[in-house]
């Protein structure tokens, strides 16, 4: 089988491409389409935003995908250098 692009393509639903709603292994000339990013991932940091029950979040989005940690995890983490990894128990 050849190598296409949309093999690591995020929309790529076994052979399915989501965003175009075609099937596109099964395609001959395959271009680098808008969805497909070739150029590496966008990592973005963003602090601000606020729970439900007032602790200050921090917003981590890599590419499309996004999830908050509070912020005093991430500082006190930063802060121990002996920490190699931590667990925290979020409320529900």
């Amino acid at each position: 089988m050849s190598k296409y692009l949309c093999e690591e393509c995020k929309s790529n639903n076994n052979g399915w491409c989501k965003t175009k709603k075609m099937n596109g292994l099964k395609q001959k000339n395959i271009q680098e389409c808008d969805s497909y990013k070739k150029a590496g991932t966008t990592l973005i940091l963003e602090r601000g935003i606020r729970d439900y029950y007032g602790t200050e979040m921090m917003a981590i989005k890599i590419n499309d995908e996004v999830f908050e940690v509070p912020v005093y995890v991430v500082e006190n983490f930063i802060k121990n250098e002996k920490n190699k990894s931590i667990e925290v128990k979020m409320p529900v």
